[in-house]
């Protein structure tokens, strides 16, 4: 490119020899770089916050006025809709994703799966106000435990690329963080009996009582061109390095990547599975035996046993015997730190 004067150029380039071009003036490039700008942002609809004011055991709705006031500060005229049963959920973020640029799921994993199952696929942004029993999606996202630094950096508004997973099969759903069948969704189905405990301790009890039930399935994995058959005790397909309130089930995982982390853990005695147990805690990184993680873009599972499955601490069934996950990178955008 040949300067001439300044307001006319010759790209060298690009252009025949002797033709030049007239440089535009300054409103028209503030014009289009401002027209840029704001194409990488949002469009700026409004904000609807989802709240599920039942999240973490029900201490969720104490901060619902609190939380309300704040947010009156930072917007004007945000929206809160209050659920009254879990069912409404998705339901009220299917509906809010029409009519709002960012949605904010308020409450734990669970709320935060039913809320994306509302807004996948649509223009809306995703906010997470964590204010549930184990948080493990917010933690992924490195936010903030205290909900009132959460809501400021929402405020703050710096958005980053989410993937999802689709599952497919016996259920279908989208998946967040992970997806657990065998042990760790028995461990999800019976933690749901514990509803005076809160958080770690309700995943371990529910471990507790899952080994002495499940002992494990012969299973068939296909593992994008790859196919293994074993006996298994659990399958987590992982989005987010940890579940159950902190248990690192795959250090390292990253939900914008573009990959599925997957574990693997072989059937084993319940000597061993207890003995484990607190390694997934402190020891993340250790090497196990018959522990086994692998990274992979598609996976789908087929057990030889009606297994118990989760998707991001939400029960999909005690009765699966084929299911598929599929990583969708960049899904969606959600404000990060």
């Amino acid at each position: 490119m040949v300067w001439l004067d300044q307001s006319v150029f010759c790209c060298t380039s690009c252009l025949r020899p002797g033709i030049i071009m007239r440089m535009p003036d300054e409103r028209f490039l503030f014009s289009y770089f401002f027209s840029i700008n704001m194409g990488m942002k949002k469009n700026d609809k409004g904000i609807c916050f989802i709240y599920n004011p039942s999240a973490g055991r029900g201490r969720t709705g104490q901060y619902l006025d609190r939380i309300r006031s704040k947010a009156e500060e930072y917007w004007e005229n945000p929206v809160f809709r209050v659920t009254q049963k879990e069912s409404d959920i998705e339901e009220f973020a299917r509906s809010a994703a029409q009519d709002f640029g960012l949605v904010v799921g308020c409450g734990g994993d669970g709320t935060m799966n039913l809320v994306i199952n509302g807004i996948a696929g649509s223009n809306a942004h995703l906010g997470v106000l964590p204010l549930g029993n184990g948080n493990d999606f917010a933690n992924a996202l490195g936010l903030p435990r205290d909900p009132f630094k959460a809501l400021e950096l929402i405020y703050k508004g710096k958005r980053g690329p989410l993937d999802l997973i689709r599952c497919k099969g016996d259920t279908e759903t989208w998946c967040v963080n992970t997806l657990g069948a065998g042990l760790d969704g028995w461990a999800n189905y019976y933690a749901s009996e514990f509803t005076k405990v809160r958080g770690q301790a309700v995943y371990v009890l529910g471990i507790l009582k899952a080994v002495y039930y499940f002992r494990g399935s012969n299973m068939r994995l296909f593992i994008d061109e790859e196919k293994i058959e074993k006996e298994l005790l659990m399958v987590t397909v992982c989005n987010g390095p940890e579940e159950g309130g902190g248990f690192k089930v795959s250090p390292g995982a990253s939900n914008s990547d573009g990959l599925i982390d997957l574990l693997t853990i072989e059937k084993m005695s319940v000597a061993r599975i207890l003995w484990y147990l607190p390694k997934f805690l402190f020891q993340p990184g250790k090497k196990l035996k018959g522990v086994k993680r692998v990274r992979c873009k598609k996976v789908t599972i087929e057990s030889d046993t009606p297994l118990a499955v989760h998707c991001d601490g939400q029960g999909l069934g005690t009765e699966i015997e084929t299911l598929s996950a599929e990583i969708h990178p960049g899904m969606l955008q959600v404000i990060v730190p």
